[in-house]
């Protein structure tokens, strides 16, 4: 089930690409501004991920052209299993006939790292960012990435850190988070995701991120409760707006801050 307060947004992903506004320092930076800058906060809701990736190419078209400020994109997936470029076929365990009947999509994508899942109930992050704002450094924006989802599992009493052997988050239960990124001329695509509480079940198609000999777990697993969708949405926007050091404008559902 999507997350508590979670909403379709197909009308605003096909306008948001033309919506979003400038934002202090839209244009190109080269180096951290004396004052605190601005990106826009995007909520999608839950969205299909063909579509998602749709308003990322858009996102990121127009950040080239320095026509809007970042974007940090959050959004819940129907069901889907994706392929990164890393990816072998085996690592999908299910066949065809199997994920239709599941309703499990399977997509084929750019990114790097190997097969994961998304589905309701997992909170997904594309920041569409300019390195050039950050020292044109791509691997400490993985750890940036992987940061805030370690901030936003504590705010919930769940110690999360990082694998020395392995990329993403991961807890003492399995790999609660994953990594996966594309830089194009420095802007980013793709990002992370943190397993709040979606089917776990639907991981047993695959093999998460190709390591056979680890689990992947959930806050709700965890914690063996339910966990409020809204309340870890609100915690990570605090922990990106923290950890980039940035003021997050909130996006109606129009793209308009």
């Amino acid at each position: 089930m999507p997350l508590r307060g979670a909403r379709s947004t197909s009308r605003a992903v096909c306008r948001v690409g033309q919506q979003i506004p400038r934002c202090r320092y839209a244009a190109t930076v080269r180096s951290r501004p004396a004052v605190l800058r601005e990106a826009v906060w995007l909520d999608l809701g839950v969205e299909e991920y063909a579509s998602a990736y749709d308003v990322q190419l858009r996102l990121h078209a127009r950040r080239l052209a320095g026509e809007i400020c970042d974007t940090i994109v959050i959004v819940e997936h129907a069901p889907c299993i994706t392929m990164g470029r890393a990816s072998r076929p085996e690592h999908v365990l299910a066949g065809p006939d199997e994920l239709t009947a599941l309703g499990i999509a399977l997509h084929h994508t750019d990114r790097g790292g190997g097969v994961t899942y998304h589905g309701p109930g997992q909170l997904v992050l594309y920041p569409i960012v300019d390195l050039r704002g950050y020292d044109q450094d791509v691997h400490a924006h993985a750890r940036r990435l992987e940061q805030v989802l370690i901030e936003t599992s504590a705010a919930f009493g769940v110690a999360a850190g990082r694998n020395p052997e392995h990329p993403g988050v991961w807890t003492t239960a399995g790999k609660i988070g994953a990594v996966g990124l594309r830089v194009k001329r420095w802007v980013t695509l793709h990002g992370v995701s943190l397993n709040v509480s979606p089917d776990m079940s639907h991981f047993s198609c695959i093999v998460p991120c190709g390591i056979a000999d680890q689990g992947v777990a959930s806050l709700a697993q965890i914690l063996g409760r339910e966990v409020d969708g809204r309340e870890v949405k609100s915690a990570m926007r605090e922990a990106v707006a923290r950890v980039f050091g940035i003021r997050l404008i909130e996006a109606g559902s129009d793209g308009r801050p």
